[in-house]
């Protein structure tokens, strides 16, 4: 998973310390070995995540399915409504 700039992965909070910080993976991280898979996270939906830029489009066609607009992440269900915060998840 990519987020921000690059699409080589994300990494953020998690095992690693680095709590409440997630960001992309470039090349040069991967091949440096700065990170590991431990490190790694993906966003669960919301409105407070930042989605990598290459799958973006998968995320949004997936709750498009379930009504759910990727930009506000709130969605009607008859006459409830949601809105989701996000999150990061380890893989």
């Amino acid at each position: 998973a990519g987020v921000g700039r690059g699409q080589a992965g994300s990494v953020g909070p998690g095992r690693s310390g680095r709590a409440g910080r997630v960001v992309t993976l470039t090349e040069e991280d991967v091949a440096a070995g700065r990170y590991s898979l431990f490190d790694v996270v993906m966003p669960l939906p919301g409105r407070a995540v930042t989605y990598p830029p290459n799958m973006r489009d998968a995320y949004r066609a997936q709750l498009g399915k379930d009504g759910v607009d990727l930009d506000d992440c709130c969605a009607r269900m008859g006459p409830f409504g949601y809105c989701f915060a996000g999150n990061y998840r380890n893989i």
